[in-house]
């Protein structure tokens, strides 16, 4: 008679390590459709130091430029500008110190009876009465007859019609005396 051998609760294959998705892919349809990580597994992140190639020193000693500052625009500058440092005041240097006690002088007289009842000012401080004119318009300007207050159209008529070409300078052009009669009609606002 045959002895049977007991049955083993271990599959085929379960006891080897087994191969799983991030890395290596099943040889069946599902392993077929699905794209596996590529690359070395000791790579990632925080395997190396980033800060390194993206600080701002790697940028500058790595950007292609001259050292005396040349570039395509032809500038002199340097290419490393030194630090500015602002040597600008705080804002109290200049301020009055309104909390400091007030000083005052002694005085040679008992009780302050010779102090001014009256503090006296300073009589040029402001205008006096008669500085102004109150009557005198202000803004005044020439009226031209139907401009309403844009460009003149109907602008004085000139008396001399000049027969030399306009560009000499022996006679007043019809354009200057133009400009003449408008000047004058303006200064006739304020002076008679």
């Amino acid at each position: 008679m045959e002895v049977q051998k007991p049955q083993s609760n271990v599959s085929f294959m379960t006891t080897l390590d087994r191969e799983l998705f991030p890395t290596k892919m099943p040889p069946n349809r599902f392993g077929n459709e699905t794209i596996p990580l590529r690359g070395a597994p000791h790579r990632g992140p925080g395997c190396y130091d980033n800060e390194e190639k993206t600080n701002f020193w790697y940028d500058i000693e790595h950007k292609i430029t001259s050292e005396k500052g040349y570039t395509l625009g032809a500038r002199t500058a340097a290419r490393i500008p030194e630090v500015v440092i602002s040597k600008t005041p705080c804002p109290t240097t200049y301020q009055t110190h309104c909390t400091d006690p007030k000083t005052f002088t002694t005085s040679k007289k008992p009780f302050e009876v010779g102090a001014e009842r009256v503090i006296s000012q300073r009589t040029e401080a402001g205008p006096g009465p008669g500085a102004y004119e109150h009557s005198t318009p202000k803004n005044r300007q020439v009226q031209w007859h139907q401009s309403f207050g844009g460009a003149p159209i109907k602008t004085p008529e000139i008396s001399v019609q000049s027969t030399i070409n306009k560009n000499t300078d022996k006679l007043f052009s019809t354009k200057e005396e133009k400009k003449y009669h408008r000047k004058l009609a303006y200064l006739k606002l304020y002076y008679d």
